[in-house]
């Protein structure tokens, strides 16, 4: 029996793989512990738990702290060995190079950890064949993230019924993911059965709040088949609002009235850019237009269903700012409930990474050009990056109180230091929790 620390800086959402692979290994008669470095005591947390492994599961961005983090208690405990799986260890495997790490695991992380802890291999890089039957794994263990509060006490809970994403969006890695199981497609973009994710939500409406399931599946309208029979279980068995995910080019009035009647009240998708040369040529989504995205929210509108319309700025394009400001007034003109906007992060070996390169909107290494997030700021090498950084702070406010054009082009003129813009996403954060989620902010950490 080993104890293995999964080790995160802050969670702001429920990791839901963590959750599965820590389901996964209590199953095998081993024990799991979460620690949060920006919350506790590290080192208090490993007096107490004595783990047998560290375990890091991080994006690129994300992964510079969690290799400072691990030095950092290595050079105490350099006896426990350390695993890095998730995103970037999968797609970036080089970084089993770095100093004090000790096993790399590429793909899913199930079996490959119950290798590691249980000694039965050597390779420091472990890559594992895909899980035959998604519904042969346990559901997932909530009790390692509620033991905070702000997570258990949140009415709204995270729930997701497939992995894999079948799309080739050129500023996401799932060609990569595809490339690297090329000799396992059958086992891609399964889906859990309606009854295994009935019964995990059951579990969840047993022993938690719950108010509302988030389902965060990248589209949650795959398989009509699948959907109908969702439909007749959940309002018969769950009977809560759910939100989804949706691409719009999917979305037909039928379906939009049968999810409503099993419970969807809320939905997210995706436009990033209004332009449609930029959709199809730097994104590649261009079988999504305009008219897709606004035939989806009047009949979204139509149902009562709330939106949130989520976009991209700071794209490697000629004029990044004048297209961020066509996407903005496409959504002024569109009034989603929720406005919701990100800006780009070339990540290495993504095609519009490799884009920025080839046109000099980025040199050397992309990492370099990789904040920790994908709200705070743009590294590349493009016009106006000041001002597309504050239309990202500014963006909620000017959607929510419609602002005028004229005005937005005044407030992309005053600098803002730090402090305010720290302060602007706090209360971006808190309005959406509380006028899109409908979440009662004072029981829940900000």
């Amino acid at each position: 029996m080993s104890n293995i620390l999964f080790i995160e800086k802050k969670m702001e959402t429920e990791k839901l793989g963590m959750m599965y692979l820590s389901a996964y290994l209590k199953e095998r008669g081993h024990n799991t512990e979460l620690v949060q470095t920006d919350e506790e005591d590290i080192f208090e947390a490993i007096e107490r738990f004595k783990p047998n492994v560290f375990a890091y599961s991080t994006c690129t961005g994300e992964h510079r702290h969690a290799l400072k983090t691990n030095e950092k208690i290595k050079k105490r405990y350099p006896h426990i060995l350390s695993v890095f799986g998730g995103a970037h260890p999968t797609f970036f495997p080089e970084i089993a190079n770095e100093k004090d790490v000790d096993f790399v695991v590429i793909g899913q992380g199930e079996e490959a950890m119950i290798e590691i802890i249980e000694g039965k291999t050597k390779q420091k890089i472990i890559k594992k064949p895909l899980i035959e039957n998604l519904n042969s794994l346990p559901i997932p263990d909530r009790e390692i993230l509620y033991k905070y509060d702000a997570f258990r006490n949140n009415p709204m809970k995270n729930v997701i019924t497939q992995r894999d994403c079948p799309y080739d969006c050129t500023y996401c890695h799932n060609h990569l993911n595809r490339e690297l199981f090329k000799d396992e497609k059958h086992k891609m973009f399964q889906r859990k059965t309606v009854d295994y994710t009935i019964k995990e939500i059951e579990n969840i409406k047993k022993n938690y709040p719950l108010e509302r399931i988030l389902f965060i599946d990248d589209n949650f309208l795959g398989n009509k088949k699948w959907l109908d029979e969702f439909c007749e279980k959940y309002k018969k068995s769950i009977n809560l609002p759910f939100i989804c995910c949706v691409r719009a080019n999917l979305v037909k009035e039928d379906l939009v009235v049968k999810l409503k009647n099993a419970g969807l009240s809320r939905v997210h998708f995706s436009i990033e850019s209004a332009s449609p040369y930029v959709q199809k040529e730097i994104l590649n989504r261009g079988q999504i237009t305009n008219q897709d995205i606004e035939e989806s929210i009047m009949f979204f509108k139509k149902y009562n269903i709330m939106i949130r319309l989520q976009q991209m700025i700071g794209l490697p394009i000629e004029n990044p700012l004048e297209d961020a400001l066509n996407t903005l007034k496409f959504s002024l003109k569109n009034k989603p409930d929720e406005s919701w906007v990100t800006i780009y992060q070339p990540y290495p070996k993504t095609k519009l990474g490799e884009y920025c390169l080839e046109h000099g909107f980025a040199k050397g290494n992309l990492e370099d050009y990789c904040g920790d997030n994908y709200f705070n700021e743009s590294r590349l090498d493009i016009p106006d990056k000041d001002k597309i950084q504050r239309l990202q702070r500014w963006w909620h406010f000017i959607t929510k109180y419609n602002l005028p054009v004229e005005f937005i082009q005044v407030l992309l003129e005053i600098p803002l230091d730090n402090g305010s813009m720290e302060k602007m996403a706090e209360l971006r954060i808190k309005d959406y929790k509380t006028q899109f989620l409908k979440i009662n902010y004072k029981n829940l950490s900000d």
